[in-house]
């Protein structure tokens, strides 16, 4: 029950438009991303399991509707670094995916630190799993 609140207060904070949204979305993720001094968080972005995911220093910034899974995996990100909007990083299945300081991505960029087996064409690929 406290996940499903939880998914929805981050919901509604990750859409609140304006200034105001700005201010609630950086207080919120100082609170959900410990020891960040500063952490940009734009419109309609979603973070699943916020306990793999590390910002490592501060001045990050991610752009408008980008989602970061790190359900199975980790995620590191460094200082100064910045995303741009509609960004996919995916770190699931026992993945780790690490950027370095300074690190700028563009618009639509998904890196995925697994991707599906495809050994037989006898079985469907959804059921071959994960390297």
């Amino acid at each position: 029950m406290k996940n499903e609140f939880l998914i929805w207060v981050e919901f509604f904070i990750n859409n609140l438009p304006g200034k105001i949204g700005y201010y609630v979305r950086r207080f919120w993720y100082l609170y959900r991303f410990p020891n960040r001094k500063k952490l940009i968080i734009e419109r309609g972005c979603e973070f699943i399991s916020h306990h793999n995911i590390f910002f490592r220093d501060s001045n990050v910034i991610i752009g408008n509707n980008s989602y970061l899974n790190a359900a199975d995996g980790i995620i590191e990100i460094g200082a100064n670094s910045a995303f741009n909007r509609n960004v996919h990083i995916n770190a699931s299945n026992g993945g780790k995916i690490i950027l370095g300081d300074y690190v700028l991505v563009g618009p639509n960029v998904m890196m995925r630190s697994s991707g599906h087996k495809f050994d037989s064409i006898e079985i469907p690929i959804r059921h071959q799993g994960h390297i």
